[in-house]
């Protein structure tokens, strides 16, 4: 299984990026979105899913320029600040999620 992850800095540019080399370049793609879209709205991209999955009005969210909506990004909010998010594609999305969870509680 490839699998890769991402931290995103204040400035959305990657400031690490890491992937074994059977990451192929859809996941490479998909941890980079997590990452940013975690970062730019300050949630975890799971959210966005769950509102998704639930349909109606929520399915606006489709619209949104960028938007990720797999779990697997979480920001990471240190002291009340945004000091950035990790993204996480190449399992499960509860695995991924898992993952990116593990990596923000390492920061911390």
């Amino acid at each position: 299984m490839g699998y890769g992850n991402r931290n995103c800095r204040s400035s959305w540019n990657a400031g690490v990026l890491r992937k074994n080399d059977r990451c192929t370049e859809c996941k490479r793609r998909a941890f980079a979105g997590e990452s940013t879209t975690a970062a730019l709205f300050r949630r975890p991209t799971r959210l966005f899913q769950e509102a998704l999955a639930a349909g109606g009005d929520n399915l606006r969210i489709l619209g949104l320029t960028g938007v990720m909506p797999n779990a697997g990004g979480i920001p990471i909010v240190v002291n009340g600040k945004l000091v950035g998010a990790i993204g996480v594609s190449g399992g499960s999305v509860d695995q991924d999620a898992q993952v990116a969870q593990s990596g923000v509680g390492a920061v911390k």
